[in-house]
């Protein structure tokens, strides 16, 4: 007889169930602590793999990496951080003013 088919969860529905962001399962991926199951662009997640994960997480609740810590860390949204970002805009206005400027003659 054929062996029954695990449930399979979106990574939407599978973060509603546990009550965590959409990332931090995205997040669980990449960092290998959580498997999923990509059928064309969408992936997807067994129940038994996300009980799993989760079973992991009360065992290494200490681990500052992993969603299952007890306070949220703040970290940057997009590609790189405010602090950059405002770096990188005053050396590009320091590079326009400097551009603006009449070149020497030679």
């Amino acid at each position: 007889m054929a062996e029954a088919l695990p449930r399979l969860l979106t990574l939407r529905e599978a973060a509603a169930r546990i009550g965590v962001p959409l990332g931090s399962l995205d997040s669980e991926i990449r960092a290998g602590r959580l498997e999923c199951v990509r059928i064309g662009r969408s992936r997807y997640v067994t129940e038994t793999d996300l009980g799993e994960m989760l079973d992991k997480c009360r065992k290494n609740s200490s681990r500052p990496d992993s969603i299952c810590e007890s306070a949220p860390v703040a970290r940057p949204r997009g590609s790189y951080s405010i602090r950059e970002r405002n770096t990188r805009q005053a050396a590009a206005l320091m590079l326009a003013e400097k551009l603006k400027r009449p070149s020497r003659i030679t």
